[in-house]
């Protein structure tokens, strides 16, 4: 992509140290043309490129450990400490459960 810009960068200034009129129609200045050519078709491509996709990454838990959360879940909801939906996922609702469970149980 670099590569483009400075290609296209020598051209135009190639272009603007030629000191050369404009290029008319039936003039026969074939280089204008040409640079012309080249302009349009570097402006076209970098108005059709695509953004490129965005990676996401995700970590995956082994089956065993998604069941012991699953199990442990099952039993906080059981007991009164509402964690949610058992999906194995420890997130927010279930990591503040468990801290509220520690906290009754420091009290016992």
């Amino acid at each position: 992509m670099i590569a483009k810009h400075i290609a296209t960068a020598a051209v135009v200034t190639a272009v603007v140290l030629s000191g050369s009129d404009w290029a008319v129609a039936g003039g026969g200045d074939i280089a204008g043309g040409v640079i012309g050519a080249i302009i349009g078709g570097v402006i076209d491509n970098e108005a059709n490129k695509r953004p490129e996709p965005k990676v996401v990454y995700r970590t995956v838990q082994p089956t065993s450990v998604r069941a012991a959360n699953i199990e442990t879940q099952t039993a906080l909801n059981y007991f009164g400490f509402p964690a949610g939906t058992p999906d194995g996922v420890m997130g927010r609702d279930s990591q503040n459960e468990i801290s509220m469970y520690k906290a009754k149980r420091a009290t016992w």
